[in-house]
């Protein structure tokens, strides 16, 4: 029936993350980080409790121009990918835990 059809999301990049078997993607309670081929960070979702790793500056949506810390979209997080290499990922409710190439351990949130 037309009344059931759900509204799909779509990304607009598609980000390739095969290389690293384990810890690629992780979800957490309301966010998702995802390591990229070349060892590159990218969190989405909410970021309320700074749980996606950037920092404490608000982000004002297109949508009500209001400020938030949450991300639509995967984001970037500096860093990885040029001084570090993320290998292993994981989220909880509202953190973030990164593994670098050397064995660092990063935490958000």
């Amino acid at each position: 029936r037309r009344d059931k059809v759900k509204e799909t999301h779509v990304l607009r990049n598609s980000i390739k993350v095969t290389r690293f078997p384990n810890g690629c993607v992780a979800a957490g309670g309301y966010h998702t980080a995802i390591i990229s081929q070349s060892g590159i960070l990218y969190t989405f979702g909410c970021g309320t409790f700074g749980q996606l790793g950037l920092g404490q500056n608000p982000h004002l949506h297109e949508r009500g121009g209001k400020a938030t810390f949450d991300r639509l979209h995967p984001t970037k997080i500096t860093g990885f990918g040029s001084e570090y290499r993320a290998v292993q990922v994981s989220c909880g409710i509202q953190h973030t835990m990164v593994v670098g190439e050397d064995g660092k351990l990063w935490s958000f949130g």
